[in-house]
């Protein structure tokens, strides 16, 4: 009887910890320093701890890979490098799951500029 309980108990947790599922395209809009939004789609993909994936390029550049992504526990990390004017940007972002919707804070490597943040919803 306790084998069961115990059996019982893993099932219900590891669906607590493991049902915010990473997968698909998420989408929100992101304010700038510059006071604009811009609109900001992960598209991920999690293979156990593992995330890989882009993000969406901006002003008609192509989409970018994802770099160093983590996926554990209903939480996602990610980075991605930019150009932006005659640089290379590296962004870090952490996404909290909730469901079809995921809190997505970034803030730039270098420190530089104010973190950002908004909820992505998942495109269905």
């Amino acid at each position: 009887m306790k084998l069961a309980w115990i059996t019982i108990f893993a099932g219900v947790f590891s669906g607590c910890v493991f049902g915010a599922d990473a997968d698909g395209k998420w989408v929100c809009s992101v304010k700038g320093a510059d006071g604009v939004e811009r609109p900001l789609v992960a598209t991920l993909k999690a293979d156990g701890m593992q995330l890989t994936g882009t993000v969406n390029g901006m002003n008609g550049q192509p989409d970018i890979a994802i770099a160093e992504g983590m996926n554990h526990g209903g939480m996602v990390m990610w980075s991605s490098t930019r150009q932006i004017q005659d640089a290379k940007v590296t962004f870090n972002y952490k996404g909290t799951l909730n469901g079809d919707e995921m809190k997505i804070e970034i803030v730039r490597a270098d420190g530089k500029g104010a973190p950002m943040s908004c909820v992505a919803k998942k495109v269905k």
